[in-house]
This record gives C-alpha cells, structure tokens and sequence, in this order.
C-alpha cells in the first residue's frame, strides 16, 4: 500500500513538472486601482515580456481583459 501511495505521488510529481513552463514569462504590475462603480473589482495594468516562439498550456482566467501585443 505505502509503495503504491509513493509512485503515485512520485508520478503526480513528474507530470506536474512537465506543466511547467522551463522559461516563465517576466510579468510587472505597473499599475492597479480600484474601480469604485463597480464593488470588489478592479483594474490592472501588467507587463509581460515572453521570450520569442515560446509555447504555454492552454488555460484560462476568470476575469475580463484587454489585451494588446507589441513585438520588440
């Protein structure tokens, strides 16, 4: 039982890691403030600087955004 219960968590682990991106994004909050009109919510400016041709795993934020992609 205890020898099942470690493979499974050493498995888990090693799946994990491959979900991991080896080169995360460098993501800065610039700028952030609270919308008044609208109670718990707020808005945010980041920038995030990803490396060229780079691939993520597809998922997803609940929350709205604008987004705009510059290349340098």
């Amino acid at each position: 039982m205890t020898a099942k219960l470690v493979s499974l968590v050493l498995l888990a682990a090693l799946l994990m890691l491959g979900a991991v991106p080896a080169d995360a994004a460098d993501v800065k909050d610039l700028f952030a403030i609270d919308l008044a009109d609208y109670a718990g919510k707020e808005g945010r400016i980041i920038e995030g600087v990803v490396s060229a041709g780079r691939k993520d795993v597809v998922h997803r934020h609940d929350a709205h955004a604008f987004v705009y992609a510059a290349r340098r």
